[in-house]
């Protein structure tokens, strides 16, 4: 296993390895160019659907590979990650899946290098049974200074309790487990005599057994390829029913007669209201989220759904606070301290919830779940945080403003994990502080920076 979490060479990122070079089926490099090539030009939207794109590419890939070491194969696909999140470095969620994937691949590798190292000692070799005689010989010989003791001090019947040492109900149900120094020297001279000695243990040995499962990386190579596959096709359905599980939590956080607040549009949070509207009453307050507007599309969609939907200015958020029940918001990406990236007004709708003691509930799928400690900084949200200026400003109309100011058009906010109450996920409900341990769940420590 040593090759499995050693990835590519030291000194070697994933990064500065051509894609051809590595990849060599010119099925595989055209679907990869394509996938890269629709996500700089943007034609793939929501989460969702690139989150699918990535993992369907990186199956097609694996299932083409020609390896003959399992390193070669985790170099293939952090190369081929590594590529797609350089087509798109503003989407968290393809490095996610890349190192989902990676992770499945090394717990597919270990349960097969493990398997095949334990199934050859499975029915260890164990000694028969004591008989009575020696049974009740071992309870006469549990004190050292006793007259039976100086009785059977000759005899061939093997000696179990020793001077110092009280007599114990393992020495009659197993006898073979006495160390070395629980056994009298006749005895030690008998068994040597009678059966045949036993495997050595010196530190050669030893070597040789920690050494094994890489010697058996290599022949359990072919054995691989399907059970990976078959497990990034579990994680493509868990991607696409992701809206459903989540939805199943809906009818435990909503009680009728509430007012709930949500924001942008989501397919996750338009699904979890859905659910709940099944078997409560309540009313749904949706921002306008200018200057994109996709509040209109979720205050119709909801309103479609039979829901009672009020649709407001933005600048009317902290007003209607007081009368909100609860703050419903769709995560683009959950970040690994607890807060989450979500829809521009996100974060003052948090702080203006804090302020009034509104609870704030995200939810958000576990491919979400981001180990990368880059998107908690400032200095990303800055960098791959904007949308079209074309949205602000109408050229036509302001042709000065347009070439002399510098318009800025952020997509997301970004959430402290103090302004959120609880993380609703496919697999439920956490707080904030149990990310850490979602991400030991889902990602290997040596793929965080692949």
């Amino acid at each position: 296993m040593a090759s499995v979490q050693g990835g590519v060479a030291p000194g070697t990122s994933a990064a500065s390895i051509p894609l051809e070079q590595v990849v060599k089926d010119r099925a595989s490099q055209t679907a990869v160019h394509e996938l890269g090539m629709r996500l700089r030009r943007h034609q793939l939207t929501g989460t969702e659907a690139i989150a699918e794109a990535t993992a369907r590419t990186l199956r097609a890939v694996v299932s083409a590979a020609k390896f003959t070491r399992l390193d070669e194969l985790v170099q293939m696909i952090r190369t081929v990650g590594r590529h797609l999140q350089d087509a798109l470095p503003s989407e968290p969620v393809i490095g996610n899946i890349t190192r989902r994937i990676l992770f499945l691949l090394r717990e597919e590798a270990k349960a097969l290098t493990s398997l095949g190292a334990t199934v050859p000692d499975a029915q260890p070799r164990m000694q028969p049974p004591p008989s009575v005689a020696q049974s009740l010989a071992a309870l006469s010989l549990s004190t050292p200074g006793s007259p039976s003791s100086s009785m059977h001090g000759h005899s061939e019947t093997p000696s179990i309790a020793t001077p110092g040492r009280s007599f114990s109900i393992s020495d009659l149900v197993f006898p073979s487990l006495a160390s070395p120094r629980q056994v009298s020297p006749t005895h030690a001279q008998t068994s040597q005599s009678s059966s045949p000695a036993p495997p050595s243990l010196s530190p050669d040995s030893a070597s040789s057994d920690d050494e094994s499962p890489t010697d058996t990386s290599a022949s359990h190579a072919y054995q691989l390829k399907p059970l990976l596959i078959q497990a990034i096709q579990e994680l493509i359905d868990e991607v696409e029913s992701v809206d459903v599980n989540v939805a199943k939590e809906a009818r435990d956080h909503f009680h009728s007669g509430e007012v709930i607040l949500t924001l942008g549009h989501s397919s996750t949070v338009q699904s979890f209201l859905r659910a709940a509207a099944k078997h409560r009453k309540f009313i749904a307050v949706v921002p306008e989220s200018a200057p994109s507007f996709v509040g209109h599309e979720m205050a119709r969609s909801l309103s479609a759904a039979g829901l009672s939907v009020l649709l407001v200015p933005d600048s009317n958020v902290y007003a209607l606070m007081p009368r909100v029940s609860k703050v419903i918001l769709g995560a683009r990406c959950v970040l690994a301290n607890g807060g989450i990236l979500a829809s521009i007004g996100s974060r003052a709708i948090a702080m203006a919830a804090r302020e009034h003691s509104t609870p704030v509930v995200a939810l958000a799928g576990v491919y979400k779940i981001s180990p990368d400690w880059a998107w908690v900084g400032p200095e990303r949200m800055t960098t791959s945080n904007q949308g079209p200026s074309s949205q602000v400003v109408n050229y036509a109309s302001s042709p000065q403003l347009a070439a002399e100011a510098d318009i800025a058009n952020p997509l997301w906010d970004l959430v402290m994990p103090n302004d959120i109450d609880v993380i609703i996920t496919n697999v439920g409900e956490h707080p904030p502080s149990y990310v850490y341990r979602l991400i030991q769940e889902n990602y290997h420590e040596e793929d965080l920076y692949f």
